[in-house]
């Protein structure tokens, strides 16, 4: 299994939609990339930090596919049509990272 690990950061005015992005942005993801070993995902709205200061983040999601040859395929894609509705829900940057779980 592998991980997209994107991270949203968060800045002063910067804006992050999560009911767009639980409603529209996520299930479109599913459906695109469905058939390219999409496993499911989660996200994680950021709080604070554990000494309470602002967090670095507003969100990090994480979605988990079957290989690393499916998510690269998959994005190759329909790359284009998911990251033409970030505006939709922020105005960050996002980071991605792939990741391999290891224990």
């Amino acid at each position: 299994m592998i991980k997209l690990i994107i991270q949203y950061p968060s800045a002063t005015g910067t804006f992050f939609d999560f009911n767009h992005y639980l409603r529209v942005h996520m299930p479109m993801a599913e459906r695109l990339l469905g058939d390219y070993g999409f496993l499911g995902y989660n996200v994680n709205r950021c709080l604070t930090t554990v000494s309470g200061a602002d967090p670095d983040y507003l969100c990090i999601t994480e979605l988990r596919f079957s290989s690393l040859e499916g998510l690269r395929e998959g994005l190759q894609v329909h790359g284009a049509e998911l990251g033409a509705d970030f505006t939709n829900y922020t105005d960050s940057q996002p980071v991605a990272t792939v990741c391999e779980p290891v224990g």
